[in-house]
C-alpha cells in the first residue's frame, strides 16, 4: 500500500543536529533503533494505518485487512487482540486530551485540548520546520498571519513570543540587555526585519559621572527603536554581576532604580525556549446526519496559523476541538477560551523535533472566523435588525436616516469603530434595565439602538425581567425593594455578583470587533458579485 511504500525506518532517516547540549536535551529519537512503544514494526505500521486521522476503518474492514495480509503470504501479520492491546498502552502512555465542560444551562460537552495539538505539530520535523514564532515587518507586504499589523505593531505584545536564544542565552522582554557599545536596551517585543531578527524597544546611554548624580547613570528617551538581537551580549541576569548596587535611570525627568527584575517566565523555563504559537478558531453550524435531512451540530475547529498561509488549509493542520448539539455557540467558546487560557498561562512542555530538546509553548486565540451571522453572535451585536447594524462599527442610525439623502451614502463608511468595552459598558447598563426598569420594552429598545446584544445575558436578562413581573404583584414591595431582591437572587443563582456575557469580550490581546474577519464567501461572492 501506497503508506507503506512510502515509510522509511528510523536508521533510514537523517539525525537531526542538536542546537546545543542543555540539561533538558533528550536522546534523538532518530537514533533509537527499536520500535518502543510498539513491540515490532508490524504492530507500528498496522495501528498506524487503522488509526490515521485521514482514513478510518471499521473493525469489520480492520479484520478484513488483516485476514487478506495473512492470505496472502505477508509475514509477522498482527491480530486483532495484539492491536487493541497495543491502543490501550499507548493511550496509557499517551493520557487522554479530551476534557469535559458542563455549561451554567446544564450542557455537557468534551473539548481536545490545544496541549495535545502542540505536542504533534513540534514532535512533527515536517510541520516544525515551518512554523514561525515572531511576526515579520515587511513594509506593508502582507501574505502571511505574521505580517499583520496586530503583531507586527504590537497590539498583542504580551502575547508575542517573549524570548530569544543567542549563544546559549536567552534573552527575554521587558529585561535590561547589555549592547556591544556598553549602553543598555530595554525590549518590548522581538520581530524580523527583513529577515534579521531585531528587537523593539528603547536604548539606554551611560552618562558620564562627572556631569550626572553618581556613577552607572543611564538616560533614555521614549523614541521606539529597532535594534538586530545580533549586538546583544548580556542578559538581566549578568547585569546584576556587572552592576552589582543597580544602576540608576532617567529620562530627564523622573528617575527609576529597580531595573534588574527578570521575566517571570526566566524561572519557569530554565534554560529553554518559550514560544508563543497563535491559533485560528473557526466555528459554524454543521449537519450530524450523512443524509439531506439537517441535524445542526456547532462544531470548532482550530489551525495552527505560525504554519505558512497555503499549508493552514491542509487537512492536517485542520484539528477538530469540540461538537455539541445543545450546547450554544458562545458556550463552546468560553470553553474554548478556558482551555487557551489555561495552556497559555501555564506553557506546555513539548518536545521540539528541530532543535532535539523540551521547549514551552504557549498558544493564544489569534482570530476567530465564520460567516457573519455567526460572528454578529460571537461580538454581542444584533446585526441588521437593529439601527447600529455593523459589528465592527458605528454605522447605521435610525430608518429614516438610513433611507434619507444625507445619512444613505454613509451607511458605506466606516464610522466610529466599536470597543469590547464599550459593548462591555452595554451589556452592563441592559442589567441595570433588567433590574430597575418596570417595561420589558425599555430594554429592547436599548439593544434596537445601541445594536447589542449578547447571546449569554439575554436568557438572564429575561429571567429578570419575568421575575421583576412576579416582584410587582406584590403590593408589599416597593421599587427599591424589588431591585435589591433582584440583585440578591442574581447574586445566589450566578453565585457571583459580577454580570455574565460574552467571554470573548474579555479575552486578552483580543479585540472580539477586529479580530473576527469578515469572510468574503457571503458578502462578496454570493452577495455584491453575484
Amino acid at each position: 500500500m501506497r503508506i507503506l511504500a512510502l515509510y522509511q525506518a528510523p536508521d533510514q532517516r537523517t539525525p537531526v543536529p542538536l542546537w546545543s547540549k542543555s540539561s533538558n536535551t533528550r536522546p534523538n529519537p532518530y537514533d533509537d533503533k527499536t520500535w518502543d512503544p510498539y513491540s515490532r514494526k508490524s504492530i507500528f505500521l498496522t495501528h498506524s494505518l487503522f488509526n490515521a486521522p485521514t482514513i478510518q476503518f471499521s473493525k469489520a474492514q480492520q479484520m478484513a485487512v488483516l485476514d487478506w495480509a495473512f492470505e496472502m503470504g505477508a509475514p509477522d501479520v498482527p491480530s486483532m487482540y495484539e492491536l487493541d492491546k497495543c491502543s490501550k498502552k499507548i493511550k496509557g502512555l499517551m493520557g487522554d486530551s479530551t476534557r469535559m465542560f458542563k455549561t451554567q444551562t446544564g450542557h455537557v460537552f468534551y473539548v481536545n485540548q490545544v496541549g495535545a495539538f502542540l505536542r504533534q505539530d513540534f514532535a512533527n520535523l515536517t510541520i516544525r520546520e515551518q512554523m514561525e514564532f515572531y511576526p515579520h515587518d515587511c513594509d506593508g507586504f502582507m501574505s502571511e498571519v505574521w505580517h499583520g499589523e496586530k503583531m507586527t505593531l504590537g497590539h498583542n505584545r504580551e502575547q508575542l513570543t517573549p524570548m530569544v536564544s543567542l549563544g546559549g542565552r536567552s534573552f527575554f522582554v521587558n529585561e535590561l540587555t547589555l549592547l556591544d557599545d556598553g549602553s543598555l536596551f530595554l525590549t518590548d517585543m522581538f520581530l524580523k526585519h527583513h529577515g534579521q531578527l531585531s528587537a523593539r524597544g528603547r536604548k539606554f546611554e551611560l552618562q558620564d559621572p562627572a556631569t550626572c548624580s553618581g556613577q552607572n547613570y543611564f538616560r533614555f528617551s521614549d523614541e521606539i527603536i529597532d535594534y538586530p538581537i545580533s549586538k546583544f551580549q548580556q542578559t538581566c541576569v549578568d547585569l546584576t554581576k556587572i552592576y552589582p548596587d543597580g544602576i540608576i535611570v532617567s529620562n530627564g525627568h523622573q528617575e527609576w532604580r529597580d531595573w534588574f527584575v527578570p521575566h517571570p517566565l526566566r524561572e519557569t523555563a530554565k534554560g529553554r525556549e518559550v514560544y508563543s504559537v497563535p491559533f485560528i478558531v473557526f466555528l459554524d453550524d454543521v449537519s450530524g446526519n450523512a443524509s439531506k435531512q439537517w441535524n445542526k451540530h456547532w462544531s470548532c475547529y482550530a489551525s495552527n496559523s505560525s504554519l505558512p498561509r497555503k499549508k493552514l488549509n491542509e487537512r492536517l493542520n485542520i484539528r477538530f476541538m469540540t461538537t455539541s448539539q445543545y450546547a450554544s455557540p458562545i458556550e463552546i467558546l468560553e470553553a474554548i477560551r478556558a482551555d487557551f487560557d489555561e495552556a497559555f498561562d501555564n506553557p506546555i512542555v513539548v518536545w521540539d523535533a528541530a532543535s532535539g530538546r523540551e521547549v514551552l509553548v504557549r498558544p493564544y486565540i489569534h482570530l476567530i472566523s465564520g460567516d457573519n451571522p455567526m460572528q454578529a453572535e460571537e461580538c454581542s451585536t444584533l446585526g441588521l435588525r437593529s439601527n447600529l447594524f455593523c459589528r465592527t462599527c458605528k454605522a447605521g442610525g435610525p430608518h429614516t436616516y438610513k433611507i434619507s439623502a444625507e445619512g444613505f451614502p454613509l451607511q458605506m463608511q466606516s464610522a466610529q469603530l466599536r470597543s469590547p468595552e464599550h459593548t462591555i459598558a452595554c451589556i452592563k447598563q441592559q442589567y441595570e434595565i433588567a433590574f430597575t426598569s418596570k417595561s420589558a420594552q425599555h430594554l429592547a429598545e436599548h439593544q434596537r439602538d445601541s445594536g447589542v446584544k449578547d447571546s449569554i445575558a439575554q436568557p438572564l436578562l429575561e429571567a429578570l425581567i419575568k421575575r421583576r413581573k412576579e416582584l410587582q404583584k406584590d403590593s408589599s414591595l416597593s421599587f427599591l425593594e424589588i431591585s435589591k431582591n433582584l440583585r440578591t437572587e442574581y447574586s445566589q443563582h450566578i453565585g457571583s455578583p459580577d454580570f455574565q456575557m460574552n467571554p470573548l469580550l474579555s479575552l486578552r490581546g483580543f479585540n472580539v470587533h477586529l479580530d473576527t474577519p469578515t469572510e468574503t464567501l457571503h458578502t462578496i461572492l454570493l452577495g455584491v458579485v453575484k
